[in-house]
C-alpha cells in the first residue's frame, strides 16, 4: 500500500512539473480506485515557514504569476500533506499587521485527500493573527 501510495504522489507532482492540470477522467479514476484514508489527521499535515516564494512556487505550483515582485518583507506559509507542498500562502507585513497577499493551490492534492477542511482549519488555529480578507483566491480557500 506505501508504495501504490508513493506511486500516485509521484504522478500528482509529475502533472505539477509540467505544468498541465490532470484530466478530470484520470484525477475521479485515482479518486474511486485508491483506498485512501477517509480522513486525514494533524499527524499526516504540517505547516512550513519560508523565505524561497519563487523557488517553491515555480517548483510545486503551476499558477500564473499574479504577485510580479516578492519583497523582502514578503514570507510564506506552506502547507503540506504527508510532506508534499499543497497550498502556498504568501504573507506581508504592513503597519504591523501580517496580511495573506495570495493563496497558491495544488487543487488536485487537496482534492484527492479531501483536505480542504483540515486546512482550512489548521489555518485558522495557528495563524488566527494573520488577515485573509484581501487576498487573491481567498473564494477559493473558503470552499476548496
Amino acid at each position: 500500500m506505501k508504495l501504490y501510495l508513493f506511486a500516485v504522489f509521484f504522478f500528482i507532482n509529475s502533472y505539477a512539473f509540467h505544468i498541465k492540470p490532470m484530466p478530470t477522467y484520470l484525477f475521479k479514476y485515482l479518486q474511486e480506485n485508491i483506498e485512501f484514508k477517509k480522513k486525514l489527521t494533524l499527524n499526516e499535515i504540517s505547516w512550513e515557514k519560508t523565505s524561497a516564494l519563487k523557488l517553491i512556487k515555480n517548483r510545486y505550483f503551476n499558477s500564473e504569476d499574479l504577485i510580479n515582485q516578492y519583497d523582502d518583507y514578503n514570507y510564506g506559509e506552506i502547507f503540506k500533506i504527508h510532506g508534499v507542498p499543497a497550498a502556498l500562502f504568501v504573507i506581508s507585513e504592513k503597519k504591523k499587521k501580517k496580511y495573506v497577499d495570495e493563496i497558491i493551490y495544488n487543487k488536485n492534492l487537496i482534492l484527492m485527500f479531501d483536505a480542504g477542511n483540515i486546512m482550512r482549519n489548521s489555518f485558522n488555529d495557528n495563524f488566527d493573527y494573520i488577515i485573509t480578507k484581501k487576498s487573491i483566491n481567498k473564494n477559493i480557500f473558503k470552499v476548496i
